[in-house]
């Protein structure tokens, strides 16, 4: 509700949900009905390479109400707040048959990517890879590739004019605005992080607006920078037995590290430390915070890296230098209680990371050729 100055309301707006938390798998839907794919930063990542790497000009659309632009399958039948039924002057004792899908509705997501995925397959797309969400749009006199998240949409092509003929014919079917590129992750996945294309072709993925708002909120934007995430040869371990566990001090690190991991999708560096600090979370000790407050001092030193992705002959980068590139090692029985390896791989395409992972193996190498292979 806005209100002005002079205390008149000028405009009311609510979002009506349903209560899907009450709704039993098995009676009120089935589980295999209510799965719908999610893009992944994997996959966006590898579609900001494809389009530096091609000179493809990013595009994005935000669709408004998505899931009330579905109709159900089946009937479905709810009753209203006895507060709201009042309020529009019904009977609390009826029920209301609803048309159109409702947000909390566990089949909802699922009714949405079906009617999306629907029209996207007639319109000419197909799916790249084993992706359900990245599709290829192979149409003279241009080509698109297509990331869909949810009810957002990031678009690379270099024909301006097959973009329009695909967003006249998408308004027509359903309800979208258009935006800028980098609203999409801003609004869509993480907040803060955000897309820059500049005129030479490279892409940049920043998310330096979040990270300093994490700082803010944790009081270590004024801290002194770290060189390092965590000293060389730290060892992070469950603590003894004997000692006690502060709930303050675990809801602080939980918060953290959660926050940290969410940062190791975009940051490579971090997820060796996200994953040591998973294995500690229900118990954290006072040096335990010590090694996640480094962390945070460290992206405070670190705040403006970002990802860029690069064509050829942008900065100096040869097409060697943007192909596909993928590198892997490991340690040997670094884990002290468990004396179990630690593997990760990289892989590279246009100049920056796309994927990348850290591993603890499940069991004990006896050799480091063992540990590598």
């Amino acid at each position: 509700m806005n209100v002005w100055m002079d205390e008149c309301i000028d405009k009311r707006k609510t979002q009506i949900c349903f209560g899907g938390h009450r709704c039993v798998a098995g009676r009120g839907f089935c589980r295999l009905d209510d799965y719908a794919p999610v893009s992944t930063w994997r996959r966006i990542k590898l579609q900001l390479a494809m389009a530096a790497i091609h000179s493809l000009k990013l595009k994005a659309f935000d669709c408004t109400a998505a899931y009330l632009q579905t109709h159900l399958k089946k009937e479905l039948y709810v009753r209203l707040l006895h507060g709201l039924v009042e309020l529009l002057g019904g009977d609390k004792d009826n029920v209301w048959k609803v048309n159109q899908a409702l947000y909390g509705y566990p089949v909802a997501s699922a009714l949405w990517y079906q009617k999306l995925f629907t029209y996207l397959k007639e319109y000419g797309f197909f799916q790249l890879g084993n992706s359900a969400t990245l599709f290829i749009l192979p149409k003279a006199p241009g080509l698109i590739l297509l990331n869909v998240y949810s009810d957002d949409g990031l678009g690379a092509t270099d024909s301006e004019q097959t973009w329009q003929d695909l967003m006249q014919d998408f308004k027509y079917k359903f309800d979208l605005e258009e935006k800028d590129a980098d609203d999409f992750l801003v609004c869509g996945i993480i907040s803060g992080c955000g897309i820059i294309q500049d005129e030479s072709g490279a892409i940049h993925l920043d998310s330096s607006k979040y990270v300093r708002e994490m700082l803010v909120k944790y009081d270590v934007d004024r801290a002194v920078c770290s060189p390092l995430p965590m000293p060389e040869r730290t060892i992070v371990c469950m603590p003894d037995d004997d000692d006690e566990s502060d709930d303050q001090r675990t809801n602080l690190f939980q918060q953290i590290s959660g926050w940290n991991f969410s940062r190791s999708l975009l940051r490579p560096e971090l997820q060796f430390y996200a994953a040591h600090f998973c294995k500690v979370v229900s118990r954290p000790t006072e040096e335990h915070m010590g090694l996640a407050r480094q962390v945070l001092m460290y992206l405070k030193g670190t705040v403006h890296d970002k990802l860029t992705f690069r064509p050829a002959g942008c900065d100096g980068f040869t097409v060697a230098y943007v192909s596909l590139m993928s590198f892997s090692d490991s340690d040997w029985a670094c884990e002290v209680d468990t004396c179990r390896s630690h593997g990760c791989h990289v892989v590279m395409f246009a100049g920056a990371a796309i994927a990348w992972r850290n591993k603890t193996q499940k069991s004990v190498m006896l050799s480091t050729a063992a540990a590598d292979y």
